[in-house]
């Protein structure tokens, strides 16, 4: 893969200019507790981006997610994509997803290695749209966590996503519906489910076409 990375950021790239896979990808991932549509929100939501790091592992690719700092918050402790809510100064969604993710796990994306994004997910619980941006770049370098915002840095080998059984089914204890079963992929005893796992089900698609 190191060897054929320009040839794959490419590829890549123009897989993602294509039709997208869309929420037939997503709602593969759908939890039970996602009871309004991405489109079906009473105010307008608030605009979020994140970043899909993917670099070269083994024979394929790994990416990058954390853990959340546990807070008094919806989202407290759960895995996500490095990212976060536009500002004003981004002046577009893609510098929102390049600020976060250095603010967050000290990594400096160029805007010359994303190859394009994937489709927008609203957020239900938080009234978030997020926008996923794709990036590869060659070597994961040394990360330093932010220590308020993030618990843990956890490096995914897509190559396990990409099996016919990857999605598992797992109970999770939810604040306001209980224990409920979800969709999830898992991975060294990390439960990925809701946005996240929509998220990596239509990257998961594209890759398989790519492959």
């Amino acid at each position: 893969m190191n060897n054929n990375i320009l040839t794959y950021k490419k590829t890549l790239n123009k897989a993602l200019l294509n039709n997208l896979p869309g929420a037939s990808a997503q709602n593969k991932m759908y939890p039970p507790t996602r009871l309004i549509s991405p489109i079906e929100h009473n105010n307008p939501p608030k605009k979020c981006s994140v970043m899909i790091v993917l670099s070269p592992y083994k024979d394929f690719l790994k990416t990058l997610v954390i853990r959340r700092s546990e807070y008094d918050g919806i989202h407290s402790k759960q895995i996500s994509f490095p990212g976060g809510k536009y500002e004003d100064i981004d002046g577009e969604l893609l510098n929102t997803a390049i600020r976060e993710t250095y603010e967050e796990i000290s990594l400096k994306i160029d805007k010359n290695d994303v190859v394009g994004k994937l489709t927008d997910i609203y957020i239900p619980p938080s009234n978030f749209l997020v926008t996923p941006y794709v990036s590869i770049i060659n070597t994961i370098p040394s990360l330093k966590k932010d220590p308020i915002e993030v618990s843990d840095i956890i490096e995914i080998d897509l190559s396990i996503i990409m099996n016919d059984d990857a999605i598992k089914s797992h109970t999770i204890s939810n604040s306001k519906y209980g224990k409920i079963s979800v969709p999830c992929f898992v991975q060294d005893g990390n439960i990925i489910w809701g946005a996240t796992a929509m998220v990596l089900s239509e990257l998961r698609e594209i890759l398989l076409k790519v492959e």
